[in-house]
């Protein structure tokens, strides 16, 4: 969730260095494999991390105590990479190009929380 784990900006600041993470070793696989950079693929990275996003505010309190387990963050990294690099090997290189495209829309999701909240 884009407001970290309740434990200010640092929770934020954990969430956006996992996120980076995962983003670099997918843009490093999608180069290596040359995804191709279409628009729709760049959409529907974007549009899922906002619904994610949406459907997971909607519990956001049980989403936060999940989510505040490092075992939980450990697993999520990791099927981030395997589970993404696994469907672009079983639907098309294009998912990764989507895989970018939602990982920089939830980073720039989540700096937009924390700085709506720094000015509540």
């Amino acid at each position: 969730m884009a407001d970290g784990d309740g434990a200010g900006d640092g929770g934020a600041v954990r969430d956006a260095a996992l996120t980076v993470g995962v983003l670099v070793v997918v843009t490093a696989v999608g180069v290596a494999v040359e995804a191709p950079v279409t628009s729709t693929a760049l959409g529907v990275g974007a549009v899922a991390t906002l619904l994610a996003e949406l459907l997971l505010s909607r519990r956001a309190e049980a989403v936060r105590a999940v989510w505040g387990r490092p075992a939980v963050q450990a697993v999520a990294v990791v099927v981030a990479i395997a589970g993404g690099v696994g469907f672009a090997l079983l639907v098309g290189r294009w998912v990764l190009t989507a895989l970018v495209a939602a990982l920089v829309t939830y980073l720039v999701f989540l700096t937009g929380s924390v700085l709506w909240r720094r000015r509540r």
